[in-house]
This record gives structure tokens, C-alpha cells and sequence, in this order.
């Protein structure tokens, strides 16, 4: 759930919302934070993952933001790309105007599933590269694929 909080204060919260569902006796095998890096200070962004980490959390970051990972359904990119600029290379590679407004979530669904190993492996591929660099200087990246390799497993 989004939840419009910093990257250390969304994994406070996402630490605090484990603990009270255990209290209710739910216990699930994985739990997971899922951000991006956008404007946050470098260190933040890093504190947040090795903390979450730190507390049994599976990390899904994005360096800039979410919508790289669907540019790596089309492309392999590599090297800085901003943010702002996510939506007009997503228009270009989809062939329809990019939008965050209600609705257009299926639609995007739809034209990306077929390509979910590519952005996969190209994800995979930015990664190893970025091997070595703190996840704050290894932009533009993502491990949402690790995520979705998880739930793969359940489609």
C-alpha cells in the first residue's frame, strides 16, 4: 500500500505493520518494501534498503522511480535517464500517451505482461553492472524484478 512517506519512514511503518499483524497471529514467508529513490538524499535511500534489509524485509527499489521498470520491458538502458523524461519514452515505446491517472493501470498491464522476462533480464543486467556501486549512484536501476520474479511463481 502506498503510503507517501520517506524511504527510512515507509520502512518504520512497513517494520511497525509486520509487528502488528504478528500480533494477530499472521505470520507470512516474505515481506517487502517497495520505493524509489526520486529526490531523497543518497544516504537516506541507502539507509533505507540496508535497514529494511537489517529487518528481514525484501527491498524492490527503483533509481529514479517505478516507471524505469516498465522502460526495461521495451529497452535495455543504460546510464542516467531522469525521471522527467519517463513518461515521453514510455509514449514512444508503447505507442500510447503514458498516464498515471485511474484506469490506465490495466491498460499498461496488459501491453507489458508478455515482456515481463525481458525487462527481467534487463534489469538483471543493469544490476551486475551496478555491482560494487551503492544503490543510490547506480541509476538508473531497479530490483522490482526480484519481486516479480517472486510472484510469477503464483500466475
Amino acid at each position: 500500500m502506498g503510503k507517501g512517506l520517506g524511504t527510512v519512514n515507509l520502512v518504520k511503518e512497513a517494520v511497525s505493520i509486520r509487528q502488528e499483524e504478528q500480533r494477530k497471529g499472521k505470520i507470512y514467508d516474505q515481506y517487502w518494501v517497495v520505493f524509489d529513490k526520486d529526490d531523497f538524499p543518497d544516504n537516506e535511500f541507502n539507509e533505507a534498503i540496508r535497514f529494511a534489509e537489517a529487518e528481514g524485509f525484501r527491498v524492490a527499489y527503483s533509481n529514479q522511480a517505478f516507471e524505469f521498470w516498465f522502460i526495461l520491458h521495451y529497452i535495455l538502458h543504460r546510464g542516467p535517464m531522469p525521471r522527467s523524461q519517463y513518461a515521453q519514452v514510455l509514449t514512444r515505446l508503447t505507442g500510447i500517451p503514458y498516464s498515471k491517472k485511474a484506469g490506465f493501470a490495466a491498460i499498461l498491464f496488459n501491453l507489458l505482461f508478455n515482456k515481463m522476462d525481458t525487462a527481467i533480464r534487463n534489469a538483471e543486467v543493469l544490476v551486475t553492472e551496478n555491482n560494487g556501486n551503492s544503490p543510490a549512484k547506480a541509476e538508473s536501476s531497479t530490483t522490482v524484478f526480484a519481486l516479480v520474479r517472486e510472484l510469477k511463481k503464483y500466475i
